[in-house]
């Protein structure tokens, strides 16, 4: 997309509407086949821990042999991925351990960033004596650290020894986001979900209208001009029951369309630092870097660089920064945003 829309480019605004929807489209399933693969890798290393068990029970097993090898009837990564068109999606991987944001106790105390935040935990609790299994910890705004934790046993013995200096809570997972693409003109998103359910659900007694209607709530659309005519993409967020319902599914009808149903995965990149986890109108960089160049000091419309690099990389100092632009889709960075958003996001 980055050829397609550069100044050089010679194709009209059509063409650019045509390749950036099939773009779209081939993004969502790249993202799909991600989180199938995760899927199944999680799959075959619960099936590999109980080979191993039963193994350690009956060396000489035969069957066990041929599942190891990927010749019984275990599912291996290519049969996974390998699967069918229109058929079922394999279920997300088991959700990751509780987690526990930590703050400073008072606003005018004497803890004021997240790395004094951080240390003032540290100080006050030791996982080894404490029994806690920490496996993910990292600083957030407002002065605030996150801890992710093996299992619940774990987060309450961390929460029982935080030190009267730090509050804890316990953030809520955001609610999955579902992605209808391609749907004709502009419906309104009560015409969205009042098809939903006429044309899918009627006959579903676990789905009257009145639970859809609770359960979806339009998030924000993305239209797209094909020529004369207008496509628009619909971004719902839905409960983890009704996204599971309409992700297994894979298309659904609304008015006179069969349209497909993704995951949508949300990330938002600064527009002013090129850093992901928040918009323009919250960033305290002082400076603006520039999307094309990754250098400080101007915009990418006053960029007079010749070569591009992915600003975000470059700032953490990445050696592929330059083989890429900023927040395109192979960018790591991006691909470390999304990977969090799918660990905050309650999918059931």
């Amino acid at each position: 997309m980055e050829a397609v829309r550069a100044r050089t480019s010679k194709l009209n605004k059509d063409e650019v509407a045509t390749i950036g929807v099939h773009t779209e489209r081939l993004s969502a399933v790249v993202m799909h086949l991600t989180l199938r693969l995760a899927a199944a890798e999680a799959r075959a290393a619960v099936a590999e821990a109980k080979v191993a068990e039963r193994r350690a029970l009956d060396p000489g097993a035969a069957d066990l042999r041929a599942y190891a090898s990927g010749t019984g009837t275990g599912t291996t990564y290519a049969a996974a991925l390998r699967l069918p068109r229109h058929q079922e999606p394999i279920a997300l991987g088991a959700p990751p351990g509780p987690m526990l944001a930590f703050y400073p106790a008072k606003e005018d105390g004497p803890i004021k960033t997240a790395d004094e935040t951080k240390a003032a935990l540290k100080e006050a609790v030791d996982p080894a004596k404490n029994w806690i299994q920490v496996t993910k910890l990292r600083k957030v705004g407002n002065a605030g650290v996150l801890v992710q934790t093996t299992d619940q046993e774990s987060a309450s013995r961390l929460r029982a020894a935080v030190p009267k200096t730090l509050r804890v809570t316990e953030p809520k997972r955001r609610q999955p986001l579902v992605c209808l693409s391609r749907l004709d003109g502009d419906p309104t998103f009560d015409e969205i979900i009042t098809a939903m359910h006429e044309q899918n659900f009627r006959d579903d007694p676990a789905w009257p209208l009145a639970r859809i209607q609770k359960e979806a709530t339009g998030a924000f659309k993305k239209n797209r001009s094909r020529g004369a005519a207008k496509a628009t993409a619909a971004i719902l967020t839905c409960t983890a029951e009704l996204r599971e319902a309409l992700i297994k599914r894979g298309r659904i009808y609304i008015g006179w369309q069969s349209v497909e149903v993704t995951d949508y995965v949300d990330v938002t990149c600064c527009s002013k630092c090129q850093q992901y986890g928040h918009p323009e109108r919250y960033c305290r960089a002082k400076e603006t870097t520039c999307s094309r160049c990754g250098a400080t000091g101007h915009a990418a419309g006053a960029c007079k660089a010749e070569e591009t690099c992915c600003a975000t990389c470059k700032r953490l100092g990445k050696r592929e920064a330059a083989g890429h632009r900023t927040a395109s889709r192979d960018c790591p960075a991006r691909q470390y945003a999304e990977a969090r958003s799918v660990s905050m996001t309650q999918y059931g």
